[in-house]
């Protein structure tokens, strides 16, 4: 009788040993293949942002986007060309204080800080190695903008130090037509969006653009961007991964660098004018953080004033850490 009843048990036993492999096999080919996905969405992120980078400076559009930045909301109207291997663009604020920038004959490699936002993403990066050491990319799927199929990228810090960005890149063309910048509490703190784009340029508006001007942009914008061989002060903290990407330093001792981690930026001002009476202060506009300090160095006040698109506890902690 205990033979009899052992084997009906013991089938029932390695039925369910087998249903238990089973499942654990395709689980493993679910995990697999779900890490395999991942690492193709990845990829797929990272071709699409090198796309942008070239796309943003080497093809010939116009159009018109939106730009909102703390409550403001501006129209611009821009037209971009690529001749000789120097960029010409022009851009011509719709709303407000009639505003119009011209630039020719610029180098791709010649960016204005300032304006970045312009270009597409704030600092677009041709290293997106760097870029992963400190942010993770998302693959999310697809939407329109500006009546045109985009691929979203999200792209999320690593750490508390810096923002992140939604990046919706045009499907064809690989331009960046819309821009999220996310604050650490996952609000949208700038947006920058087209709202019509059209690939090439009217012969006549080209025409007009390429014409020659008589002050270049270009010397002035290399001499700027150049990094300085020798500073007298330096930003002994930043968040890991910014490098020097400019500086200058005039007659007085005034010094300006300019940080980016590839993605982020942040500016560093050093005066000893008339600034130096202020006490320190923080002052936030939308994702753009101004923190003004002070220093004694051989005698003499100097302020110290850190701006840029992170949180405020990181321009702070930047220029407690600013010293010659």
């Amino acid at each position: 009788m205990v033979s009899v009843l052992l084997k009906p048990i013991s089938c029932a036993h390695h039925k369910i040993l087998a249903s238990v492999s089973l499942l654990a096999l395709l689980f493993g080919a679910f995990v697999a293949s779900s890490a395999a996905l991942a690492m193709d969405d990845v990829e797929q992120a990272r071709n699409l942002l090198r796309k942008m980078v070239s796309a943003n400076r080497e093809l010939d559009y116009q159009g018109i986007f939106t730009y909102e930045h703390a409550g403001s909301l501006k129209s611009i109207r821009i037209t971009h060309l690529l001749e000789d291997g120097l960029e010409y663009e022009k851009l011509l604020y719709l709303n407000g204080p009639r505003k119009e920038i011209v630039r020719r004959g610029v180098s791709p490699k010649c960016r204005q800080t300032e304006d970045r936002f312009l270009q597409g993403i704030p600092m677009p990066t041709e290293h997106i190695s760097n870029l992963e050491s400190h942010y993770e990319l998302f693959l999310r799927g697809e939407d329109r903008v500006a009546d045109r199929l985009v691929k979203i990228i999200h792209i999320v810090p690593k750490d508390a130090l810096r923002y992140g960005y939604i990046l919706s890149i045009d499907s064809e063309s690989g331009l960046l037509l819309q821009s999220l910048l996310v604050g650490t509490n996952r609000r949208v703190m700038e947006r920058f969006q087209y709202v019509d784009l059209t690939l090439g340029v009217d012969d006549s508006v080209a025409a007009e653009l390429l014409t020659p001007a008589i002050e270049q942009l270009a010397d002035n914008c290399a001499k700027e961007s150049a990094p300085a061989t020798s500073m007298l002060w330096k930003a002994n903290w930043l968040p890991p991964g910014f490098e020097l990407a400019a500086s200058h330093q005039d007659g007085d001792g005034n010094v300006s660098m300019s940080y980016t981690d590839g993605l982020s930026f942040v500016s560093v001002f050093v005066d000893s004018g008339e600034v130096t009476r202020f006490p320190d202060i923080q002052a936030q506009r939308g994702a753009t953080v101004a923190q003004l300090a002070k220093v004694v160095y051989n005698g003499k006040d100097y302020a110290i004033c850190v701006v840029g698109e992170v949180p405020p506890e990181t321009a702070s902690k930047i220029a407690q850490f600013v010293s010659p």
